[in-house]
């Protein structure tokens, strides 16, 4: 009876799979990931599949995703104070609609510079 040709391969990769297994550290740091480091994440996975890839087997992607989102979450407030020093927003106490809807838009420019010179790279 003749051996199938596949018969060798199956049982190599058994042994791969199995040292493959061995050697992946996993992230065992379970903190919650924000908005900015789910965005990383996807970013990753769709757009630098490598270092998502490398991230996860050395154990480090989820301790990645944590520090880029504190990361962001900190350049997105310092960048919201320097926009209202340069654009003052209008008095609160007088106008809280007014000054609401100023400091949105501030967030959302914030934002925008964020996500496009941060955390896209």
């Amino acid at each position: 009876m003749e051996d199938h040709p596949e018969a060798e391969y199956d049982d190599f990769d058994d042994r791969y799979e199995e040292m493959f297994y061995d050697q992946v550290a996993f992230d065992v740091e379970d903190r919650p990931i924000g908005q900015y480091g789910r965005l990383r994440k996807k970013f990753l996975e769709e757009s630098k599949r490598a270092s998502y890839d490398a991230l996860l087997i050395k154990g480090m992607l989820n301790s990645h995703l944590v520090a880029w989102d504190r990361r962001a979450r900190a350049m997105k407030a310092k960048l919201v104070a320097e926009l209202s020093k340069r654009y003052p927003p209008p008095d609160r106490a007088r106008n809280r609609e007014e000054w609401k809807s100023h400091m949105e838009i501030l967030e959302d420019r914030a934002e925008k510079i964020v996500l496009s010179r941060f955390l896209y790279k």
